[in-house]
């Protein structure tokens, strides 16, 4: 009697690892808002997605970049809204394939500085404490880093970096408080932070423009679920306009992974590897 419970019970979890999987999709937000209020707006998006492919899509809640990579490398998410640098490791190493970004979006950084700094030169940043946001943020991290060794400051030798492992508002704090000296964040941040945030930081330099964050589809997915994901997706520009704004979209254009390459490039010029999430740690 107590072997034949164990089989039911073994089979009735079987069957609902199965409709679990088969039903639900989990979808990944690399985290660069400010907290869970920013994150909640991708779930109207996941409603949007959840209608138009009869499936439940569930946002995955992850509010530090810890605690999504984490995830990430557990291969936990059937797609993903991701770093492009977090992207090259992912399609090495599990088979996750971009189709898709924000339509006409490439990503910048940009090095702020407090508004009353005497920094006027990113020359000026040599033997100074620069903070981060984390090791792997693309555009607040690799492309600042990127930049400044275009300019002959070299990571690790010529300027010291702390990291937040936090939203971008944590960075400017760390500056504005004075406990950096500049730090990497994006310029829409700037523009978009709470007026104490904006009052009390300026920009000091902007790096080139790259390949943004792009959505990525994880190969566990059969075809068909793939194709569907990509149809839902880019129907928002015919019928979700409203949920393109609530994210703060211009539209869902086609993104290959040959778009990439100009990440691939950075990553090889600053000597980071392809086959693991390392930053400038």
């Amino acid at each position: 009697m107590i072997d034949n419970w164990r089989l039911i019970i073994f089979i009735t979890l079987l069957v609902f690892s199965f409709s679990y999987a088969k039903d639900t999709l989990i979808f990944g937000i690399c985290p660069h808002d400010s907290g869970p209020t920013k994150v909640k707006r991708w779930y109207v998006l996941a409603d949007y997605l959840s209608k138009k492919l009869g499936k439940k899509v569930i946002v995955s809640e992850d509010f530090t970049f810890d605690a999504f990579i984490k995830k990430f490398s557990n291969g936990e998410y059937d797609f993903v809204y991701i770093n492009p640098m977090h992207y090259v490791v992912a399609h090495n190493l599990q088979g996750y394939m971009v189709f898709a970004k924000e339509k006409g979006r490439k990503d910048q950084g940009v090095i702020i500085v407090r508004k009353d700094s005497s920094i006027n030169h990113v020359s000026q940043l040599k033997g100074k404490k620069l903070v981060f946001p984390s090791p792997t943020a693309w555009s607040a991290t690799i492309l600042v880093a990127a930049y400044l060794n275009d300019n002959g400051l070299v990571y690790g030798k010529d300027y010291s970096a702390i990291y937040t492992n936090g939203p971008h508002e944590v960075t400017a704090l760390a500056i504005i408080k004075r406990f950096a000296d500049a730090g990497g964040s994006l310029e829409r941040f700037v523009k978009n932070a709470r007026p104490f945030i904006r009052s009390n930081i300026k920009i000091l330099a902007k790096t080139q423009r790259t390949s943004p964050h792009v959505f990525a589809y994880s190969p566990k997915l059969d075809a068909q679920t793939k194709t569907d994901l990509q149809q839902a997706l880019f129907s928002l520009n015919r019928e979700g306009r409203d949920v393109l704004l609530t994210i703060g979209f211009k539209g869902i254009e086609v993104y290959s992974d040959e778009d990439m390459n100009d990440v691939r490039e950075i990553m090889r010029k600053l000597g980071l590897p392809f086959d693991k999430v390392k930053g400038l740690d």
